[in-house]
């Protein structure tokens, strides 16, 4: 959690450059949720990457991937760290 507006920008811009990937039956192993100042909400679910240079995650019911490197150094203030992504138990297929 955090209501720092620079960090969750640059957040929200690191999944922003993702791209979109084809859909998978994977199962959700995370969950970040945005909240709007207007009390909505935007939801976004990672999923296990399929290569070692990517976090995949689904938002708006599509699938989508984002440099690994790039999303680690702004989501690492959150608790997020590299080793919980990159490690035995990353999920990597």
């Amino acid at each position: 959690m955090s209501g720092d507006a620079a960090l969750v920008a640059a957040v929200a811009e690191a999944l922003r450059a993702g791209w979109e990937a084809g859909d998978c039956k994977c199962a959700g192993i995370a969950q970040l949720e945005f909240r709007h100042p207007d009390g909505t909400t935007a939801e976004v679910s990672f999923v296990p990457a399929h290569d070692l240079g990517t976090v995949e995650f689904r938002t708006g019911g599509r699938r989508y991937r984002t440099r690994s490197a790039a999303f680690l150094r702004v989501v690492e203030p959150l608790g997020m760290t590299p080793e919980r992504w990159t490690g035995s138990g990353r999920g990597v297929n």
